[in-house]
């Protein structure tokens, strides 16, 4: 028997994927969909095959030729206009020999073929339906049968009275040559409007064969997403496996939450963190810092640095710019998504930091600086030392001075160094500005004269100003008395230098490793020399096995890796083995215990609850806090451990000389903790829902909102939902008695904020 396959239509509820593909040629995992169908019928033995083309035809003859790569013989019919599934058939009627299966270009099936051939042959069919029971009928054609499997009535695509029926019409067919008498030859004609009715009108035989077996019609966006889905099933079953072409780049400190799919060629970098039931297509490139869960993304796909993609289907070809959030079924083709603009209802600052990238209008945003903040008094800038970052903070510097303001630019220095500038300096705001090497994106933080974010009042007055664009009118000038940077330096270390015990620093006695960049190395190079520590600076891109061979041949006490912020660092103890956040937060504890410089420890609310048990076997004082930086800097100050390298290093090093003791030896009496830390993705403007139905389910239980929602299982278990703040994505940290219970707390949180999106 021959087959023909139905291939011409444009597949106009899938536009705009289907503005340059034809349906049958969309991609299920790097092949297109018509292939696999191709395939069953090969595997059923069925080697001869018609199909007919209208819509972009030349791209599925280039792609199947002949068919001989697949051991078929393909011949092809053109329509010049749309004839229908039947009239296309009638076009070809001179392929057809006696019966003839028909099947669809667009479906994924799995359809036992022979089951079908032989069941049309024994009840003497013209024409044999094959039909499958569902639950949703609507937007099919509906069957209903007698108890001979003989069709009695068919009404396609049905209101909700009409459907007596949950049998479906899927589309494949088996009939004699004799049902393309009834087909029109002067006009289109559609199995499902035509020729089903007109044979049962005059009583040919018609059957239904009722399949169990998998099928579905990828004709909608929805449906072509479960295809992708239900495939993985077929392959994997329950497994969580990914699959990655092998000539994919992944760059390091790319995070794959599996199974994704990676195709060929496609390049990801660095900081990348893709979502389980991830498709992306040939020839893609994730940019640095990208965040994707649950999308496919067909072949030559960019996507910049810093998106969020949730739930979306991206056609090929299409550029997301950097910056850009799209969610929930988002579909493009062959164009540029543009970055989201500020909306009026929309924070610009998230966590007291303003991304400025490239919809943000840099001059109304300097305007509003000024408008906001002229009656506060002078201004200071500093950057990083990254190009983007000095280059913004240049324009900002022109745009303020040309503005008759008193502003000071103290150019690169680190960000702690700037926060101590302005406790200690006559500037009233400080605009410090940076790269996000986590999100890599550009920023602008402002700050009064204590050294704290402005509060969130000013933030607010700035957001507005922005968002009306209105001019400032500044014609005075204010003086202000420049210092500098040597001085700002100097006096910052000796400010460290005197927070710790002086008397225990022996001379010669301990050696440190460093890794930095260059404006933070002149620093820690100054309060090193204050300190009397011997300091080797290590590369910043040495690999972790290189760091430790370093560390073990010099001796070093340890090597802490200072980020580009100058705020936070990695530590690796004398041995060369990374400590991990909850170890370096029990070696600050331990210190605070030993100098008592504070009263309390603050701990915030994600971290482990051994780091509690740990605190309180030392009879030293702790308080659970938020975790953003406002709420550290307004309980401690600017300069602390948490948000202060420099600081901690300084903490550090007296620790051990105080304690004559290794860091790894410190460390080994804190209580092992089992964390588990997932994220899933949450719009914004649906995340306060979410939170609220989890916090109705967790009534009886002991429960804190702080920052997020903080739930206790029992006295040793419990599970924080935590709020990104900048990204649409909800933080899911549960700690239990051991690893596998922890997985299972976040897992099952993960399954509840996915219902509640749905509800």
């Amino acid at each position: 028997m021959k087959a023909i396959i139905l291939a011409g239509g444009k597949g106009t509820r899938l536009q705009p994927l289907t503005y340059t593909i034809p349906k049958p040629m969309l991609p299920l995992y790097d092949k297109p969909v018509m292939e696999y169908s191709i395939e069953l019928l090969k595997k059923h033995g069925i080697t001869e095959i018609g199909i007919t083309l209208q819509y972009r035809h030349e791209q599925i003859i280039e792609y199947f030729g002949d068919g001989s790569q697949w051991g078929v013989t393909l011949t092809y019919f053109i329509e010049k206009e749309p004839l229908g599934t039947a009239g296309g058939i009638k076009r070809a009627e001179a392929f057809i020999e006696e019966d003839c299966i028909i099947i669809s270009g667009d479906a994924l099936t799995e359809i036992n073929l022979q089951d079908v051939i032989h069941f049309h042959y024994e009840q003497k069919s013209e024409m044999t339906i094959v039909t499958k029971e569902v639950n949703d009928v609507r937007g099919y054609g509906v069957v209903t049968i007698d108890e001979g499997h003989r069709v009695t009535g068919f009404v396609e695509k049905p209101t909700y009275e009409q459907a007596n029926s949950r049998l479906i019409n899927t589309g494949v067919y088996v009939i004699k040559k004799s049902v393309l008498d009834y087909v029109n030859s002067y006009g289109p004609t559609d199995f499902s409007f035509d020729i089903i009715p007109l044979l049962l009108e005059y009583n040919h035989t018609v059957c239904s064969f009722v399949t169990e077996d998998y099928w579905i019609d990828i004709g909608q966006i929805h449906h072509y997403r479960q295809a992708h889905y239900d495939l993985w099933r077929k392959w994997f079953g329950n497994r969580q496996e990914s699959i990655v072409a092998d000539d994919a780049l992944i760059e390091e400190g790319v995070t794959i939450y599996d199974p994704v799919y990676v195709g060929e060629n496609v390049v990801i970098r660095k900081g990348a963190s893709i979502g389980p039931y991830t498709i992306i297509g040939t020839n893609s490139i994730i940019e640095a810092h990208a965040a994707i869960d649950k999308t496919i993304l067909l072949q030559n796909v960019t996507v910049g640095a810093e998106s969020f993609l949730y739930n979306a289907t991206i056609g090929p070809y299409v550029n997301v710019q950097a910056m850009t959030t799209y969610v929930q079924d988002t579909v493009a083709e062959n164009q540029v998504l543009p970055q989201l603009s500020v909306k009026p209802d929309v924070s610009i600052f998230k966590n007291g930091r303003l991304y400025v990238h490239s919809s943000v209008d840099r001059e109304r945003l300097y305007n509003a600086l000024l408008l906001v903040c002229k009656h506060q008094g002078s201004f200071c800038l500093a950057s990083d030392d990254e190009g983007e970052a000095i280059q913004l903070r240049k324009e900002c510097f022109s745009f303020l001075r040309s503005n008759h303001s008193a502003v000071y630019d103290i150019k690169k220095e680190a960000l702690p160094v700037f926060r101590y500038y302005m406790m200690t300096s006559q500037a009233s705001i400080g605009i410090y500005i940076g790269v996000d090497s986590k999100n890599s994106g550009l920023f602008l933080e402002i700050y009064d004269k204590k050294g704290q974010l402005v509060n969130q009042l000013i933030e607010k007055k700035i957001e507005r100003m922005y968002l009306q664009a209105k001019q400032a009118n500044i014609t005075t000038s204010v003086s202000l008395k420049e210092t500098s940077i040597g001085n700002i330096r100097e006096e910052y270390c000796d400010a460290l230098v005197k927070s710790i015990n002086q008397h225990v620093l022996l001379e010669d006695s301990t050696r440190i490793g460093v890794i930095c960049s260059p404006f933070i190395q002149e620093v820690v190079e100054l309060l090193c020399k204050r300190l009397r520590v011997h300091v080797l600076f290590l590369n910043k891109w040495e690999k972790t096995e290189e760091i430790k061979r370093i560390i073990k041949r010099n001796k070093l006490s340890f090597c802490i890796q200072i980020k580009e912020d100058g705020e936070t660092f990695a530590l690796y103890d004398e041995k060369g083995c990374n400590v991990n956040d909850s170890e370096i937060m029990s070696l600050y504890i331990y210190s605070v215990y030993m100098t008592k410089k504070v009263a309390f420890v603050p701990i915030p609310i994600h971290y482990s609850s051994t780091l509690e048990t740990f605190a309180q076997s030392l009879n030293q004082s702790f308080m659970r806090t938020k975790a953003k930086k406002r709420d550290l800097l307004s309980l401690l100050g600017p300069v602390q451990f948490q948000l202060d390298a420099m600081y901690a290093l300084c903490q550090l090093i007296e620790l051990i000389m105080v304690q004559q003791r290794k860091i790894s030896e410190m460390i080994q009496y804190v209580p092992h903790a089992y964390m588990n830390w997932r994220y899933i993705s949450c719009p914004l403007e649906i995340q306060e829902q979410v939170m609220k139905k989890l916090l109705e389910e967790a009534i009886g239980k002991q429960v804190y909102v702080i920052d997020g929602l903080k739930i206790y299982h029992d006295p040793h278990e419990w599970t924080l939902i935590l709020p990104d703040g900048h990204l649409p994505v909800l933080n899911i940290y549960s700690e239990a008695l051991n690893t596998q219970t922890a997985k299972k707390l976040s897992a099952y949180f993960v399954e509840k904020i996915q219902e509640y999106q749905r509800v």
